[in-house]
């Protein structure tokens, strides 16, 4: 496995929702493979065959909503989102 790009100096119960595009080379997500030690209150979406820039629309501004209402990102339901993010780009999931 790749060796993570980012570094976090301390840890945080600061729920973190953290979305990748999963045809992403330039920042691929085993760059966040840290992420769970350093903020055990994680949620890392990958939206299949997107790149390095996309544009998030309704569906990720609602699962962000979701988390910062609730205060956590346990029992996030991200399928709804990763659906409609692939739909938008012509995939199926």
């Amino acid at each position: 496995m790749a060796e993570s790009l980012w570094t976090f100096s301390a840890s945080s119960t600061v729920p973190v929702l953290a979305v990748e595009g999963g045809a992403d080379p330039q920042d691929p997500p085993t760059n966040l493979s840290d992420l769970k030690q350093h903020f055990p209150d994680n949620r890392i979406v990958i939206l299949p065959h997107i790149g390095h820039e996309f544009s998030s629309g309704r569906c990720i501004d609602t699962m962000m909503f979701n988390v910062i209402e609730r205060a956590t990102t346990k029992g996030l339901d991200a399928k709804d989102g990763v659906q409609a993010a692939s739909a938008r780009r012509g995939y199926r999931s």
